[in-house]
């Protein structure tokens, strides 16, 4: 199982930070594959951030949020720009790069008033997708595209991961594609693979680091040396991939978090 080392966010109802009366703030939950406890955070990039570690099931935010207004509200009078809810600003993208797969595609948009859903058509030769219908929701844009980002992973990562199988002489049992927020890819005790669609975006040879990964893991179900050994075998700079992974956030565009 390899990780994506990207906390998510998923923004509250913006609110006039110059009414300081008004309850809650806007703020963001994020969850945090190393926090060991939930704590809240104020910073002038992200603004109110409750952190909330990957482990935790559930959580009383208006609780939490109430145990720490006076703090709070002491910054908010301080500091109000430190609230502007950045993160709920949802820009309609107009082009996608997908790295992974050499293709860059152009997205145009078609509004139609008659229309409440949204229809997506894609002209393959051009590199274009058309969205079709009411376009002026951005987040169910967003929901349509990621959706035609599964299916185009699953037409070329599948069969990456199947030459590779070959190559390696590692074979699996079935492979499935998800939108996972927290992982790039998993392989169960079934040799069942699991692979995260925004490898799209990612360069090819972090794509391909990312695939033996989860092939090594057909063998050894943990990260043992025997794993890493058998891992390096066929990715040499395993290690330096592995880092570079952690950086993977400015490859692919921040919308296909919010939904």
């Amino acid at each position: 199982m390899i990780r994506l080392c990207l906390d998510t966010e998923k923004p509250n109802m913006t609110i006039d930070i110059n009414n300081i009366s008004m309850w809650p703030p806007p703020y963001t939950v994020r969850r945090s594959l190393k926090a060991r406890r939930t704590f809240l955070q104020i910073t002038p990039t992200h603004g109110l951030e409750i952190v909330i570690p990957n482990r935790q099931k559930s959580i009383n935010i208006p609780e939490i949020l109430n145990e720490k207004r006076h703090w709070i509200e002491k910054i908010l009078a301080e500091k109000p720009q430190h609230f502007m809810p950045k993160t709920t600003i949802m820009v309609r993208p107009t082009l996608l790069e997908c790295q992974g797969i050499s293709e860059i595609w152009k997205i145009i948009y078609q509004f139609s008033p008659s229309n409440s859903t949204i229809k997506l058509v894609n002209q393959e030769h051009e590199r274009i997708v058309l969205l079709k219908g009411n376009t002026e929701d951005t987040l169910r844009c967003y929901k349509v595209l990621n959706k035609w980002l599964i299916k185009k992973a699953h037409l070329h990562l599948i069969p990456w991961l199947k030459n590779l199988s070959i190559a390696t002489k590692l074979e699996f049992n079935h492979a499935i594609i998800r939108g996972q927020s927290t992982l790039w890819g998993s392989c169960n005790t079934k040799k069942t693979i699991s692979l995260n669609y925004k490898l799209l975006f990612l360069p090819k040879h972090l794509v391909e680091h990312v695939l033996l990964h989860e092939l090594c893991h057909t063998q050894y179900l943990n990260h043992s040396a025997a794993f890493w050994q058998l891992f390096k075998n066929f990715d040499p700079h395993c290690f330096e991939n592995k880092k570079a992974l952690k950086a993977a956030e400015c490859y692919f565009p921040p919308w296909v978090n919010v939904v």
